[in-house]
């Protein structure tokens, strides 16, 4: 039950008065010095240094006019973010964006922003594991004959004849050359074909164990490669 307190109803209750909270901001540069923690506050801010303690105006109330404190801030603020991409994608995932950074140039709009596909570029692919495969080497090392070749068909697919010119196509682009650079797309089909991860066959294998039961141990290969693919097409479908 809630505490009943007795009151004097003879004494007058004190008026509440909101409390205003009290901002710091930096005095005008003609204002006298009241005191030491104003001298403080005229501290120059270095970028690149923590932020003083002494200077609590910089977050409460920013000098958005003082180039020094916008230094200053957008350090506070950007920092925290670079240093977790720094230490999650250039540290534990660094193996992986260098293999990413390792196929852009099958993007045509990569190299058209970029600039064009060089040799340096086709060996840049033995990151991938599967440039370890018999013809996958040959093909790789067969593409740079074709290297002038594509980056010719990057600048005309980009190249603007008039105002009526379709938008850029990723799709189209390699249905209409796969036959002009035929390694290049035997590579490219390869790369989008290796899975960055496990999914699919966790999807596999997920398939297999919902249709068949410890029962179905003695089945032929070929009758639960059917199946499975049958339960995957329906799955798709749905």
């Amino acid at each position: 039950m809630p505490r009943i307190v007795a009151t004097d109803d003879s004494r007058e209750a004190a008026p509440q008065v909101p409390r205003v909270p009290q901002v710091l901001s930096r005095p005008p540069p003609d204002a006298p010095a009241e005191s030491s923690d104003a001298d403080a506050h005229d501290d120059p801010i270095v970028q690149g240094e923590p932020l003083p303690l002494a200077a609590p105006f910089v977050l409460a109330a920013p000098d958005f006019t003082n180039v020094e404190h916008l230094k200053v801030l957008v350090e506070r603020i950007v920092k925290p973010a670079a240093d977790y991409f720094k230490k999650s994608m250039e540290g534990k995932r660094a193996t992986q964006l260098q293999r990413m950074k390792a196929v852009r140039f099958f993007n045509p709009m990569h190299v058209h922003a970029n600039g064009p596909v060089t040799v340096a570029d086709i060996d840049g692919l033995s990151v991938l594991r599967l440039s370890r495969e018999a013809d996958i080497q040959k093909a790789i090392q067969e593409m740079k004959a074709e290297i002038n070749e594509y980056n010719v068909l990057v600048d005309k697919a980009f190249r603007v004849e008039d105002d009526m010119q379709p938008e850029f196509n990723l799709m189209n682009f390699w249905r209409a050359n796969e036959a002009v650079i035929p390694k290049f797309a035997f590579v490219l089909r390869a790369v989008l074909a290796n899975s960055p991860n496990s999914i699919p066959p966790e999807r596999v294998f997920s398939c297999l164990n919902n249709f068949f039961t410890p029962g179905h141990e003695n089945s032929y290969s070929d009758y639960i490669e059917y199946a499975t693919q049958l339960q995957f097409n329906h799955n798709q479908s749905t």
